[in-house]
């Protein structure tokens, strides 16, 4: 694998009818099967992005915009931020991406659900004219749980039968393809990248566990999300980290240069709030202790002040982790920082007695 990419979080998801065999079904369709998955997933940051990635490459999809009325008429009153923005999105694509055949559909929520965000976003898309020679959708007309489970039955296939790794693709090869030879990866996210050849640019990430990222742009010309380029781990992500946020340990594994140091920045909340995740960035600078610029080195003495400032009871181990590695700077500064830390601990122990 090779270079360097940096930053941000999306996702991914979408739909199929149910019925069909992995190995009969075409790349495209497995496309449908990984974004639908995400679509139906629990977690409301997976269904937004998915909701938005599906609908850009398979606009007016109508078993699919049946799917999210069906979500929107089930949604309870959201409870918080997130489950209100989850809310709004189905609005929003029942509205921008779908058929008008949803006007019923978005009364019904109207009635139900009050939260100012997902009400603005229910005027915008009742300001549509009805065409009262559409037929309308009507409630029940999709099984929920069904569709679930026969996605998941689709996926457990896929990943069977495709399960051969990341070696044998290449560049330029449509998403679908890679997913055919590849399987299904661990985790997906979305990332908005800063890199010379491309500038920013958002970009779907595919994160395979041992081996790697795969990076996807789209071919707006063919609509397609195409590989563009994959990045290997620095250290065994998978030995080390056991959380929930594979993918953002895993892009802390693989990115170089500009693109780490983005990447921790801007996810610096969630990495400090972790201590696995902090110990991914220990595990990082242990593997690869010599920066490949001096935007890597930057991001690199970021993360050793974030650890030695933490207070976490294991930031002193991972400081001598790191200072322990061979190398120059990161290391040096590592033990500066171990020295002062194991100090202050000695201090503070002393004054309580």
């Amino acid at each position: 694998m090779k270079r360097a990419v940096g930053l941000m979080l999306l996702a991914l998801g979408p739909l199929t009818p149910g019925g069909a065999v992995a190995a009969s079904l075409a790349p495209v369709e497995l496309e449908r099967v990984v974004f639908q998955s995400m679509m139906m997933s629990p977690d409301p940051e997976r269904v937004r992005l998915g909701l938005r990635m599906f609908f850009l490459q398979f606009p007016n999809d109508v078993a699919a915009c049946d799917y999210v009325a069906e979500r929107l008429l089930k949604e309870p009153p959201p409870k918080n931020g997130h489950a209100a923005d989850t809310a709004a999105w189905f609005v929003r694509t029942l509205n921008e991406s779908c058929p008008p055949r949803y006007h019923d559909t978005l009364v019904l929520a109207q009635q139900r659900l009050t939260h100012k965000k997902i009400a603005e976003h229910l005027e915008v898309a009742l300001a549509r004219p009805l065409d009262p020679a559409v037929p309308q959708y009507a409630e029940g007309g999709v099984d929920l749980l069904a569709q679930q489970i026969e996605v998941e039955r689709q996926l457990n296939e896929i990943q069977r039968m495709n399960a051969h790794g990341v070696k044998r693709v290449t560049t330029g090869m449509p998403l679908g393809e890679v997913l055919e030879l590849a399987g299904i990866p661990q985790d997906f996210s979305s990332l908005t990248l800063r890199v010379a050849r491309w500038g920013h640019s958002t970009v779907l990430a595919a994160h395979y566990g041992g081996s790697g990222m795969l990076i996807f742009r789209r071919d707006f010309d063919r609509n397609r999300l195409v590989l563009a380029d994959s990045f290997d781990e620095q250290f065994p992500v998978n030995e080390s980290y056991k959380g929930s946020n594979f993918a953002v340990a895993q892009s802390i594994a693989c990115m170089r240069a500009l693109p780490f140091r983005d990447y921790v920045k801007t996810h610096n909340r969630v990495i400090r709030s972790d201590t696995q995740l902090m110990w991914a960035l220990a595990d990082r600078m242990s593997a690869t202790p010599f920066p490949a610029d001096d935007f890597e080195e930057d991001g690199m003495l970021v993360s050793l002040a974030w650890i030695y400032a933490s207070r976490n009871p294991e930031s002193l181990e991972m400081l001598r982790k790191v200072a322990a590695a061979a190398g120059d700077k990161i290391p040096k500064v590592a033990r500066e920082y171990a020295d002062k830390l194991a100090t202050r601990q000695a201090t503070t122990e002393a004054a309580a007695k």
